[in-house]
């Protein structure tokens, strides 16, 4: 039986099985809903894999600094980097 549970953890195993990213990378949450959505279940399996990643892609969260500009040094950009946000299009 599929459910929403089951659903996340298959976005979280797919997500990380390709060793670039982790789970903690994305809005996984917003991912399985949208996910869930488009095919009004919880098995995901029946979704081919251009759409699977073109929905991951769109819940990339990303650093939010203070700063418009990069200061061109490591640890003053560190410095700035808050909690992840996600991408807004």
């Amino acid at each position: 039986m599929f459910t929403m549970e089951t659903a996340t953890k298959y976005v979280t195993g797919l997500v990380e099985s390709t060793g670039a990213a982790q789970a903690t990378d994305f809005d996984v949450p917003a991912i399985v809903t949208t996910l869930h959505r488009l095919v009004e279940d919880w098995d995901f399996d029946i979704i081919d894999r251009r759409t699977f990643w073109a929905v991951v892609a769109n819940y990339l969260l990303v650093p939010c600094t203070d700063a418009a500009t990069h200061t061109g040094s490591p640890a003053a950009s560190l410095a700035l980097v808050k909690d992840p946000v996600p991408v807004t299009h």
